[in-house]
């Protein structure tokens, strides 16, 4: 993980942590703003334009790096990696893609396990 923090003056890490944290932010104070969801802590105006932008760069940065550290776990989840043994709650759905020939050759296996153990 430490050795991945130099990389986050690089290009890569603009385009694939920053840029989507910031959008998020962007998009959530949007919201926020338009339907009057909670009282925004800094608002943009004319007199703290620079203090604003500065803390929305920090608060986009920060997400960019929560995402650089999360990266690996979400890219895991998302090829079926679950964690806490939560596959085993899943697999009905993804036997459910596969043909009959396929879910009786899982059911038959596990039939044989259990006996044989």
């Amino acid at each position: 993980m430490f050795g991945e923090l130099p990389k986050l003056f690089d290009r890569d890490f603009a385009i694939a942590y920053f840029l989507p944290s910031a959008a998020f932010s962007a998009v959530t104070y949007w919201i926020v703003l338009k339907f009057n969801l909670a009282h925004v802590v800094f608002a943009f105006s004319a007199e703290s334009f620079l203090k604003d932008i500065a803390s929305f760069g920090l608060v986009s940065l920060f997400g960019g790096i929560i995402l650089l550290i999360a990266n690996r776990g979400i890219l895991r989840l998302f090829e079926g990696y679950w964690p806490l043994r939560m596959g085993q709650f899943v697999s009905p759905l993804k036997l459910h893609r596969h043909s009959r020939a396929a879910l009786l050759d899982v059911i038959l296996g596990k039939v044989i396990e259990s006996v044989s153990s």
